[in-house]
């Protein structure tokens, strides 16, 4: 399932069409390109990536 979210989330990214999306995209794929996040379960926030060390749909935030 985390995999499957990483994919939907760098469809997303690449697919906005806000003024930033290359500085949101560039931000996605670095923290999908470092080992340690990318095992980690992605979710956005209010345009703010977050990471859970659960799936949805009882995400329990990571780094707080």
């Amino acid at each position: 399932m985390t995999e499957s979210e990483w994919q939907s989330l760098r469809l997303r990214a690449a697919e906005m069409e806000y003024d930033w999306h290359e500085t949101f995209q560039a931000l996605i794929e670095a923290a999908c390109a470092a080992p340690a996040l990318r095992a980690l379960y992605p979710f956005t926030s209010h345009w703010t990536l977050r990471f859970s060390i659960t799936t949805r749909p009882d995400l329990t935030v990571a780094g707080r």
